[in-house]
């Protein structure tokens, strides 16, 4: 039982700790250290949490590599497969320069050589208007060959040293490798 004590002093009381609790006679914690606790509990927690948090992030990161990785030659032929069916349809419509195409594998052909140039009928006609328009002498080493064999946008550049092609086919062909083999 707790004996009521009472005490006078001649100046103010600024703080007063109590060793034990008045009712239960415990001793008493400190509201400071009591509060400590607690926070040093919730940092706990929250590295725990954290840690936790990382490491999923971690799992999330592995296998979102490994679903890349694991259909990376399908997402490549698909890629390939769609971009061929937009240059199909924009061939189709007429929408390339074949005068770019024919520059660009002349470009790639031995220079000084006699040249034979194989179109497909419809490009034959269009660079020939092209050509008689805007009277190109520097092509006097061309001869223009139509083939038959050949697609619209495509072309073949002969020489007696070797043969430059540009062929849609190739061309996907080139960047298909060069997608499932480089880094990604």
């Amino acid at each position: 039982m707790a004996i009521p004590l009472t005490i006078e002093f001649e100046t103010a009381i600024h703080s007063v700790n109590l060793l034990t609790d008045p009712e239960t006679q415990e001793p008493c914690v400190d509201e400071t250290t009591r509060l400590r606790e607690q926070l040093e509990s919730v940092r706990q927690e929250v590295r725990s949490l954290t840690e936790m948090l990382e490491a999923a992030a971690a799992q999330v990161k592995e296998y979102y590599q490994q679903l890349t990785d694991s259909h990376r030659d399908q997402i490549v032929r698909l890629s390939i497969g769609i971009a061929e069916k937009i240059l199909m349809k924009q061939i189709q419509a007429g929408q390339y320069d074949i005068e770019k195409i024919v520059s660009e594998a002349l470009l790639h052909a031995p220079a000084g050589e006699n040249i034979r140039l194989r179109l497909s009928p419809k490009d034959m006609e269009t660079l020939a208007g092209l050509w008689e328009q805007a009277d190109k002498p520097q092509f006097h080493h061309v001869e223009l060959i139509v083939d038959p064999k050949l697609n619209p946008a495509e072309c073949v550049a002969e020489t007696d040293k070797g043969i430059v092609e540009s062929l849609l086919a190739e061309h996907l062909r080139q960047i298909e490798t060069a997608l499932t083999t480089g880094p990604v």
